[in-house]
């Protein structure tokens, strides 16, 4: 969201061009990692299952060699086949598969998540109302 503000306040003339082609630049390919590598659902968490390990090279599919033994067992419970989410963190050989909220609810709010994701996000906030909400008394 800072780098849309940061859109806004730059000259839309040749003095401001050059760094907004850099914004549109760095906006596309945050987007991308964002949708790639941080983007949680059902498929994805399938594929990860599979992933082979200890694969290095520029193809390979496991690009952070992941490996499918530390996927959490409390992951196959949360995660519905329709809901979707952002994960916290992808560092090599693990997933951060934690629910971060705000960060998932500040994507709907930024464009970074597609209307679509934003539906799918909020479908897992809807069927995991009593595990991440609770009862309020």
């Amino acid at each position: 969201m800072a780098l849309r503000c940061a859109l806004t306040l730059f000259k839309h003339d040749t003095e401001g061009k050059e760094f907004v082609e850099r914004f549109v630049k760095r906006f596309q390919a945050l987007s991308y990692h964002m949708r790639s590598y941080l983007w949680l659902d059902f498929q994805q968490f399938n594929d990860i299952y599979q992933y082979k390990t200890e694969e290095y090279s520029h193809t390979t599919v496991n690009k952070f060699n992941v490996i499918p033994d530390s996927i959490p067992e409390w992951v196959f419970d949360f995660m519905p086949t329709r809901g979707v989410y952002f994960i916290g963190n992808v560092s090599p050989a693990r997933m951060d598969f934690r629910w971060f909220a705000l960060g998932n609810l500040l994507e709907i709010l930024s464009p970074f998540a597609t209307p679509e994701q934003s539906i799918a996000i909020m479908d897992l906030i809807e069927s995991q109302w009593e595990e991440l909400v609770g009862e309020c008394h």
